[in-house]
């Protein structure tokens, strides 16, 4: 629980302030130093990705959070085009799965290169328990 700063949230409403990692990363003093040096790359847009997506190109990561287990196919396939669309050469994608792994378009599948090392990785530091799926790989 002390190293779990997510399940103290989840389960107190509040972090564990006076413990290593009762607190994400960029709460710390560290983490907060960083993220304040690179605010000027931070770019908030506040509309649906549906809206955001097909006016922008060379995107360079996304992450996805559980964002097609709520999708019905139709709307995974178009959310799939339009990352596709909108992302740069080698582009990495990490998308997460929570209720269900849904598959998605082959279109997609075929580009995207899933590293399984990396994504266990990954999966290792979740801290919430639950996702049952976490997927990084980069689009071909």
């Amino acid at each position: 629980m002390q190293s779990n700063y997510f399940l103290s949230q989840l389960l107190f409403a509040s972090y564990i302030y006076d413990q290593p990692e009762g607190t994400p990363h960029y709460l710390d003093r560290e983490g907060y130093e960083a993220t304040r040096r690179r605010l000027d790359k931070l770019v908030v847009v506040p509309k649906p990705l549906e809206d955001f997506l097909p006016e922008t190109k060379g995107i360079d990561a996304f992450f996805l959070s559980n964002v097609f287990d709520w999708m019905s196919p139709p709307l995974r396939t178009r959310m799939c085009e339009l990352v596709v669309g909108a992302a740069g050469k080698g582009a990495r994608i990490l998308h997460r799965n929570m209720l269900s792994a849904n598959a998605l378009p082959r279109f997609f599948t075929e580009r995207f290169v899933r590293n399984d090392d990396l994504s266990a990785d990954v999966m290792d530091l979740e801290r919430s328990m639950m996702y049952r799926r976490i997927s990084v790989g980069d689009l071909s």
